[in-house]
């Protein structure tokens, strides 16, 4: 009876270490479980960086083959390589700016809008607060570039040294080629960056290149991506918050002109914001913005001098009346009692003068 007492006893203790043992090591399995658990999270983290939580996505975004990644946690991955996903070029336009109510062109490439203030989302704001990114929004469906929205940073600007690659291969709606005496290089078409090579290192991205005229693209864009290029030069751990939507008029294929909007994101713009509506123009040209045909007016707005200086025009400088679309020489009393809001310069060909009525302008009795 002691020897059964005692093979029992045995036995238990023998169960419980058993048990022990197997508890010990379910504690090890499921510390390792964690540890690599952990481990995953941290690679993840790594290679997401600066993305942002899907709830703050102002855009609905696809990616490859248009379809739309997210990590364990909800977060978008590889932005950098998604587009913004579009069913129209009106879809992007910025709410509270209204295209249809600019004024047309009278003269001035670049007009201020909105007061100068960006028409960013708190949502938005929240996005570029965690970091740079760049989203380029598909083309819609007659193949027009819709919008860059991006966080500009120095790590997204091109490093010292390197060069643009060729955009040749690009030919986006609307390119018709034309060559002008009065244009600067001749050719008056470009392929224009929406996003900047110099602030976003974009090269020959499909998404990204409209066709713009050499004044505006070298012109009128030109200071203000330099502005920005500069402010981030300046300021190497800030960002900017920065979207170029092109405007296109019903199904024109070649935009009438781009809105262009930055804020610093750090101070919320207090060092660095711009809203400009810039207009896809060209002195001395009218274009069928429908097809991006161009012909030659015999019509310069004086914006720059550099744009007429030709040897085989007779150039004279008359007066517009933008009010009423009237031309005037420059000494007519009408045309002088005029507001200044109301009148301007520009270089005309005499030698078309008979035909600036079919522009669309009228022409004072001083003019015969």
């Amino acid at each position: 009876m002691i020897q059964t007492v005692f093979m029992r006893n045995g036995k238990k203790k023998s169960d419980y270490r058993r048990i022990k043992n197997v508890i010990i090591l379910v504690a090890f399995v499921l510390l390792g479980i964690y540890y690599f658990y952990l481990r995953f999270q941290e690679q993840q983290s790594a290679q997401q960086g600066s993305v942002s939580s899907q709830k703050v996505i102002p855009y609905q975004l696809a990616g490859e083959n248009g379809e739309v990644r997210y990590d364990a946690n909800g977060n978008l991955i590889d932005t950098s390589n998604f587009l913004i996903s579009v069913k129209s070029s009106d879809e992007v336009l910025p709410k509270g700016f209204s295209f249809a109510d600019l004024p047309l062109f009278r003269g001035q490439a670049v007009i201020t809008v909105n007061n100068n203030s960006p028409f960013f989302t708190a949502e938005e704001i929240a996005l570029a607060k965690q970091g740079s990114f760049e989203y380029y929004g598909e083309m819609d469906s007659r193949g027009r570039c819709t919008v860059a929205f991006d966080c500009l940073g120095k790590e997204t600007m091109p490093v010292k040294g390197q060069k643009r690659g060729s955009i040749s291969s690009i030919h986006p709606t609307g390119w018709k080629q034309a060559r002008y005496d009065c244009v600067d290089s001749e050719t008056v078409m470009t392929r224009a960056h929406l996003a900047g090579y110099m602030l976003s290192a974009e090269n020959a991205n499909p998404n990204n290149l409209i066709t713009g005229t050499r004044y505006m693209n070298a012109e009128a864009m030109l200071p203000y991506e330099e502005s920005t290029a500069d402010y981030l030069d300046h300021h190497p751990y800030n960002h900017v918050l920065y979207r170029v939507t092109p405007c296109f008029r019903g199904s024109d294929l070649m935009a009438e002109g781009i809105l262009m909007e930055a804020m610093s994101v750090e101070d919320l713009g207090s060092s660095h914001q711009y809203c400009v509506f810039v207009y896809n123009v060209q002195p001395g040209l009218s274009f069928k913005y429908a097809s991006g045909a161009s012909t030659y007016t015999g019509i310069f707005y004086d914006v720059t001098s550099g744009t007429v200086v030709t040897d085989d025009l007779d150039l004279k400088t008359y007066g517009m009346d933008f009010s009423s679309n009237t031309i005037h020489t420059e000494s007519c009393s009408k045309y002088t009692a005029l507001p200044p809001s109301d009148k301007g310069s520009f270089y005309g060909d005499t030698a078309m003068k008979s035909q600036w009525p079919s522009l669309g302008c009228r022409l004072c009795s001083c003019m015969k």
